[in-house]
């Protein structure tokens, strides 16, 4: 695992004063607190490194501007069985006012497939919290024969929501995962996954 990125400012807005339904607790505010900051931020996984790792972060109240890669699961020619599933975490040590936590509602994943026949290909996205055991998954199969371009749109809400600790600081991993299937094919296959640049977030009084 890399970490990179020491107590970077963000860019934030927030009005001065929050509507009074902001105010009660366990509902959603209008928009988040103007003090959200990130200590680190890490990576890990078989599909991603420095390289591939680029952008700021950023938070404007209602959404987060993310650090995002590409990870590209492939097979056929000279691909191993490892090339068949790709795997990119990363992790932001996001710091917040006291009393509030957040929730990541909307995140869009986006790639490109090249699958022939008889071939599929999975977007998988995974959101949680370090030290939390629920985790919002989704994911979007595409069956070949298929050549071009997908988004994969994650919706996390209601009961498939997972919350922040409600505190100054959570780490909040963002998981993507690119999967051929069959695992074990020797067609030419393809399939690429970005992680999101920008996801919406939901904040609430706890």
């Amino acid at each position: 695992m890399h970490l990179f990125i020491t107590a970077l400012p963000l860019l934030a807005g927030l009005a001065a004063a929050l509507p009074a339904e902001s105010q009660v607790e366990g509902r959603a505010a209008a928009t988040g607190p103007a003090d959200v900051r990130v200590a680190s931020i890490s990576y890990a996984g078989s599909g991603c490194s420095a390289s591939t790792i680029t952008g700021p972060f950023a938070s404007d109240g209602t959404t987060f501007t993310l650090p995002h890669g590409s990870l590209v699961a492939r097979s056929g020619g000279d691909a191993t069985a490892a090339s068949y599933r790709k795997n990119c975490q990363i992790a932001l040590n996001i710091r917040y006012p006291g009393g509030w936590q957040f929730s990541i509602s909307k995140a869009d994943y986006t790639g490109s497939a090249k699958l022939p026949a008889g071939v599929s290909g999975t977007s998988v996205a995974i959101i949680y919290f370090a030290g939390e055991t629920k985790q919002s998954e989704s994911s979007k199969t595409i069956a070949g024969p298929f050549d071009g371009k997908y988004v994969h749109t994650a919706k996390f809400t209601g009961s498939d929501a997972v919350w922040s600790p409600c505190g100054s600081e959570g780490i909040l991993n963002i998981n993507a995962d690119a999967r051929l299937d069959p695992d074990n094919t020797r067609d030419t296959a393809r399939i690429s996954v970005d992680t999101p640049e920008k996801v919406d977030v939901v904040w609430r009084r706890c």
